[in-house]
């Protein structure tokens, strides 16, 4: 997964997350870029970030089930496993032949 991260993270206050996520998305591409490297994007009228962030609030323990079952699929996908079969090896076949 070379091209995003996923970031399991507890908040006490759902009001510090914009603070938290603007701090690390600058702090990642500090590190990755440096201040130089920056500033010559910033003069080229250019982006370092894509997309803003995604979050989602997990409410609980079957979100978070949800949750890491997803993740662990893209891992496989980044790996160069077919997102099908990822899907297969770890949700198994109760997603695509549902009975009842």
């Amino acid at each position: 997964m070379g091209n995003h991260l996923h970031l399991h993270v507890k908040l006490h206050n759902s009001h510090l997350y914009r603070a938290w996520i603007r701090g690390l998305s600058s702090g990642l591409a500090m590190i990755s870029m440096g201040l130089e490297g920056l500033r010559q994007l910033k003069d080229k009228k250019q982006k370092f970030w894509d997309q803003r962030p995604f979050s989602r609030v997990i409410l609980n323990f079957r979100h978070f089930l949800n949750t890491k079952s997803y993740v662990e699929v893209n891992v496989l996908e980044g790996m160069g496993m077919p997102r099908l079969e990822a899907e297969l090896l770890i949700y198994g076949s109760r997603k695509y032949f549902k009975s009842g």
